[in-house]
């Protein structure tokens, strides 16, 4: 055999009998809890949802692009004809340039497509990028709001990674009106990012349609606070001013309670809802008085009035709908919840931590929170909320918030609290102000949030211990330890201890990945004849598992025979390296001896016809 190819052949059997096991190893989780954000890019796009590059001969494709630096957001347009001059600068919202000119006479749909980055140690749940507040501003100062309107987001972004949420509004015949955009991130109820206020970011051209002129006038009570006697009077104009008729559908919310903010959760007081239809002539005005006696027994944050326009005559009618109201506000306390988060702590004993924020709800009328005035409960229900698996577990609030500032709020309760058991859960936080005379608590805000508990579990069987070679006494030997983890979780630094009849022998920490199994070898030198192996896993059980009745195992081995069963041999590494090499060895000596053979043959099969005649 060449001596250069055996020397390559040896390498590749020592490599494959030494090669070591991979080990993967989970990613702590470290440093602050709270949930950050940005919307770090933004493209708008015109009757283009896949954001090519702009034509100038359809007008469609990308004209715009706004990216975050430091928290300062940069418009950019990407059309170099048919802009405007922009809007004045300030500090959150600066122009790199002008802005698009649209004409919506022959355009249809307008796209956004934002990206958001998870800048915080945790999942962010619960995630929307809303956009509903897309108006233009008309010459009278009425807002319209783009209502045909939809968009797209992720639930969920994990740290450090983004998600790309979409928006897409129908802009067909909007007028010639000044428009304005203002998108926020939320994970719930809690803006993480937004644009603090609407922005310019685009002109529409192309359509004249002149809109109709809407009031609101609120007669009691005299001032934006629902003081006793609670009486709410409003009177309500629309007046055409076209050279046509209209016909309108009108909508209203009268003396309604709201929960648009820090997850206020209201008394579901409904006061009046309700929907007109009307045809207004040419230059004609319609009216409505309503009056509502808000219910003393009620204490809500804020009280909405509000009536909605939407124009149903004409082709040539915009995707608009005209909005006003007004809100009233509560004169009392009221503490909302924001910026919650769930997560495991896996070091030292596993605990499932919440996190939340107390932040008053600030108002012209509200109040500060007083200290002994509110309890805070938790409550973690199955996945269906059928039943409560834990608590509710009651804290009350013993000092004083202004409003203006927040209380960061740290929870943990231990994962056998749960019984250990994996799956999906819901945790609930709600706030309630005590009474200070008779009646119950009152509930004012509540945050539910979803949470999947993952364990390890691992796993060690009589069958998983094993010895390299038939023991002997006084011989050393190495004993062949099968960690198995069942669970879903990576189970790290876990202590494992090994015993000979009762007295420790090894101790060390092994890292199981979720799903695998691990085989951990420890030196050993038989005694006696007969000698019980025994492993345990976790001994003083520091590590949460699923299921703890299978960390124990122990197997009884006889000089030349385990218990039981015939005892067969597992050959040291070394002995099969060489086992190996030996019969590649033979094999490529007989395949050598074939050809050598074969090539003898065939000169002898030649000389055989040479000098006969044909």
């Amino acid at each position: 055999m060449n001596r250069r190819r055996f020397e390559i052949l040896i390498l590749i059997c020592l490599f494959l009998s030494n090669s070591p096991l991979l080990e993967l190893k989970s990613q702590a989780m470290a440093g602050g809890v709270r949930l950050e954000a940005t919307i770090v890019e933004t493209l708008i796009s015109v009757d283009d949802p896949d954001f090519n590059v702009y034509s100038y001969e359809t007008g469609n494709g990308t004209v715009a692009r706004i990216y975050d630096r430091g928290g300062v957001k940069y418009f950019e347009s990407l059309v170099k004809e048919s802009t405007a001059p922009h809007p004045p600068d300030d500090y959150k919202f600066r122009y790199l340039t002008g802005i698009p000119v649209i004409d919506t006479s022959k355009h249809w749909n307008l796209y956004f497509r934002h990206r958001v980055l998870n800048r915080g140690d945790v999942t962010i749940e619960n995630c929307r990028l809303d956009g509903w507040h897309a108006y233009i501003i008309a010459s009278d100062g009425n807002l319209w709001r783009l209502y045909k309107y939809s968009t797209q987001s992720p639930e969920t972004v994990r740290p450090g990674e983004h998600l790309v949420a979409s928006n897409i509004y129908q802009i067909h015949n909007i007028p010639n009106y000044r428009a304005t955009f203002y998108f926020t991130f939320n994970s719930g109820d809690s803006s993480l990012d937004s644009w603090e206020v609407g922005r310019e970011i685009l002109r529409f051209t192309g359509s004249n349609y002149t809109l109709p002129h809407m009031s609101l006038l609120r007669l009691k009570p005299g001032k934006v606070e629902l003081t006793p006697p609670p009486i709410i009077d409003y009177v309500f104009n629309i007046t055409n001013v076209r050279d046509e008729p209209v016909r309108i559908s009108l909508d209203y919310k009268f003396a309604e309670t709201v929960t648009w903010t820090l997850h206020l959760w209201p008394s579901g007081y409904m006061g009046k809802v309700g929907k007109h239809e009307i045809t207004l002539k040419p230059m004609s005005t319609w009216s409505t008085r309503m009056t509502e006696i808000f219910p003393d027994d009620k204490s809500d944050h804020a009280v909405h009035v509000y009536y909605g326009v939407i124009i149903t005559s004409g082709e040539d009618a915009p995707p608009l709908k005209g909005e006003v109201w007004e809100d009233l506000y509560g004169a009392n306390s009221y503490l909302g919840l924001k910026d919650a988060y769930v997560r495991l702590i896996t070091s030292g004993r596993f605990e499932v931590e919440v996190g939340f924020t107390l932040a008053p709800y600030v108002s012209p009328s509200s109040q500060d929170i007083k200290p002994y005035e509110y309890n805070i409960t938790l409550t973690i229900y199955d996945s269906d909320y059928r039943e409560i698996v834990y608590g509710p577990l009651r804290r009350t609030l013993d000092q004083q918030i202004r409003k203006g500032y927040e209380l960061e709020v740290h929870w943990t309760f231990p994962t056998g609290a749960v019984n250990n058991r994996e799956g999906k859960y819901m945790v609930q936080i709600d706030t309630w102000r005590l009474p200070t005379g008779r009646g119950g608590p009152t509930h004012l805000a509540r945050i539910s949030l979803p949470f999947l508990l993952t364990l390890p579990d691992i796993s060690v069987q009589p069958e998983d211990i094993k010895i390299q070679k038939a023991p002997e006494v006084g011989v050393e030997n190495r004993l062949l330890v099968e960690f198995s983890n069942r669970g879903r979780m990576d189970a790290e630094n876990l202590p494992v201890e090994v015993y000979v009849d009762g007295t420790l022998l090894h101790s060390k920490n092994i890292t199981v990945p979720a799903g695998a199994s691990i085989v951990e070898d420890f030196t050993w030198t038989p005694k006696k004849n007969i000698q019980t192996v025994e492993v345990k896993v976790d001994p003083k059980g520091l590590v949460e598992e699923t299921d703890k009745t299978n960390n124990v195992a122990e197997r009884k081995f006889t000089v030349g025979h385990v218990k039981g069963e015939a005892y067969l041999e597992v050959y040291p590494a070394a002995h099969l390296t060489i086992f190996v090499i030996v019969i590649i060895a033979a094999v490529l000596w007989l395949l050598r001896r074939t050809i050598r053979g074969r090539r003898i043959g065939a000169r002898n099969f030649g000389l055989e016809n040479v000098g006969k005649v044909v």
